[in-house]
């Protein structure tokens, strides 16, 4: 059998079938693409067949093929960490810019609900050198299974001297230490923000671990709790970036205004790539 013979019998997404087939390959899409008449294994061939049966059950290729690339890197994940998403790196931008805009500050950076680590590795891998060298970075999780993940990643890009990594529910088990400091503090937070009504209706991310989508009826009950541990701790010289659903902008804005509403606050709203809001910005 022919790569183009196989390709024809498992066609549900073309992009995809190359990729599972180059992987099995150890090649690139690109040559499977450019070798159609390549002869395959019954052995290979039987592995694609299954791979495609868990694709169509709406298995993440990240979780099959066993990584997703994000920020020009290459993660692992697994069934215990969201998938990142390409919307997040828009995160990445405008935090990079954020701290060259700033960079005569130091910085802690805390990355709250870390999961596969993305936000915090792409961050330090991608920061100008003397803001690196000058910076704290913490991610905490909740998951001590996606934390196993994160810590894998981290060893990959050799930053678990850089990176720490803690079991937390939100900012609960971080030190007042890691806050009573005269840097800025930057908190990334991609929370779960859906209700389980829009996890039950959205096949594509059946696979992926609830604890990382669902959030209560309104998808913003870790983030109203986030915003009651900022307000508690009475934090200064921080600024906040969270990652929510589009039609939750007003929603988060009244929360935000409920419990952070010191009249030193500053609010911004970033839009993906769609022109859709992604995440609210909170400075003080």
């Amino acid at each position: 059998m022919t790569i183009k013979d196989l390709l024809k019998l498992n066609i549900f997404n073309r992009l995809e079938a190359e990729i599972l087939l180059a992987f099995l390959l150890s090649t690139s899409k690109e040559d499977i693409a450019s070798h159609p008449e390549k002869e395959i294994t019954t052995k290979i061939a039987n592995k694609f067949k299954r791979l495609v049966k868990q694709r169509k059950r709406n298995y993440p290729l990240a979780y099959i093929l066993g990584y997703k690339d994000f920020y020009n890197l290459n993660l692992k994940v697994n069934k215990h960490v969201l998938v990142p998403r390409p919307e997040t790196e828009i995160m990445i931008d405008f935090l990079l810019k954020y701290t060259r805009k700033n960079k005569h500050s130091n910085f802690n950076f805390l990355d709250i609900g870390t999961g596969s680590g993305a936000i915090i590795i792409a961050l330090a891998k991608n920061l100008e050198e003397n803001i690196y060298l000058n910076s704290n970075f913490l991610a905490t999780d909740i998951s001590s299974r996606a934390l196993k993940i994160a810590n894998y990643n981290l060893k990959k890009y050799n930053l678990t001297s850089k990176i720490k990594l803690q079991k937390s529910d939100l900012l609960k088990h971080v030190k007042l230490s890691y806050f009573n400091t005269s840097s800025k503090l930057i908190i990334t937070a991609n929370l779960p923000y859906l209700t389980p009504q829009e996890t039950k209706s959205e096949p594509s991310i059946s696979r992926e671990p609830k604890l990382a989508l669902q959030a209560g009826k309104d998808g913003l009950k870790l983030y109203k709790r986030l915003f009651k541990m900022i307000h508690s701790k009475n934090l200064n010289n921080f600024i906040l970036i969270c990652e929510i659903n589009p039609h939750q902008e007003n929603s988060i804005k009244s929360l935000q205004k409920n419990y952070l509403k010191d009249i030193n606050i500053k609010t911004k709203i970033l839009k993906d790539l769609s022109g859709l809001t992604r995440f609210l910005i909170i400075e003080k």
